[in-house]
């Protein structure tokens, strides 16, 4: 947890891209009577400093989130929107106060063991026109995925269906991850 300095009284939450699982957030007071409202739920009083709300937001909508008192926002992830690939987190949501006009931030990419990163990005809408990314405004730059569609061997730890899931069917004549496609990304069978 950050120190109560670092809290804030404006907040937007985001789901996970392309991901239509609900997401848990909590918030905790840093002083007695903090009066709270949650665009799309109503206002929640927390009435001792440390005091926790939690609630879940099950689509794709933000939601505003002001306070009459510095509050913190954690951000509450089972990981693999709803799968078993990824990792659960758990993520503390700066404050509108603090957002900077420049951000820098880096990825990684190790042979053999490839990754997906996404990026979201919370910005007013009268500066959408002035995004840039590597000096490039957002408007003119080209996006590309980077998966073609292989031949799946099972446990290749490839995404072979480019869904951005690896391996995640079973041989079995099932759609397990549920995109009308039938034993497409193969994980190893074990019997044991």
């Amino acid at each position: 947890m950050t120190s109560v300095g670092t809290f804030g009284k404006q907040f937007v939450t985001m789901n996970m891209p392309n991901c239509n699982v609900p997401v848990d957030f909590k918030i905790v007071a840093s002083s007695s009577n903090t009066y709270i409202n949650i665009n799309g739920r109503g206002a929640v009083h927390l009435a001792t400093a440390g005091d926790v709300h939690a609630f879940q937001v099950t689509d794709q909508t933000s939601r505003t989130i002001m306070a009459d008192k510095p509050i913190a926002l954690a951000f509450f992830a089972e990981g693999g929107c709803g799968s078993d690939q990824g990792d659960p987190a758990m993520i503390l949501l700066p404050p509108i106060e603090q957002f900077a006009a420049d951000y820098t931030f880096s990825t990684i990419k190790t042979p053999g063991n490839p990754f997906q990163n996404a990026l979201t990005v919370v910005i007013p809408s009268t500066e959408v026109n002035g995004l840039s990314l590597d000096g490039h405004l957002m408007t003119s730059y080209h996006w590309q995925q980077n998966c073609s569609i292989s031949k799946t061997v099972p446990g290749d730890i490839v995404d072979n269906d480019c869904d951005g899931l690896i391996d995640e069917e079973l041989l079995d004549g099932t759609d397990n991850d549920g995109d009308g496609k039938i034993d497409e990304d193969l994980a190893v069978y074990f019997n044991g």
